[in-house]
């Protein structure tokens, strides 16, 4: 081969470099975007999961005062009749 043959590779050397560089950091951000994805998968189960929980705690919460009001009620209907007849 002729050393004038090999001229115009020379000047593909930094377009080479120039896309490795661009196929590497194209490969490593959709890395990036991949685990983005997963974690916001996993964040908007988690809300999901809290809310869920939210609405049990509120029914249970619900549930206590309601029982607590009956307790009351039930106390204070047991009381009177005592306090007349002692």
């Amino acid at each position: 081969m002729e050393p004038t043959s090999l001229a115009p590779l020379a000047g593909l050397a930094p377009a080479a470099g120039f896309f490795l560089l661009w196929y590497m950091t194209a490969r490593k951000l959709r890395g990036s975007l991949h685990h983005l994805d997963q974690q916001t998968t996993r964040i908007q189960e988690l809300r999901r999961s809290m809310e869920s929980m939210d609405i049990e705690l509120a029914m249970k919460d619900a549930r206590i005062a309601h029982l607590t009001r009956d307790l009351v009620q039930a106390r204070c209907g047991l009381r009177q009749p005592l306090s007349r007849t002692g």
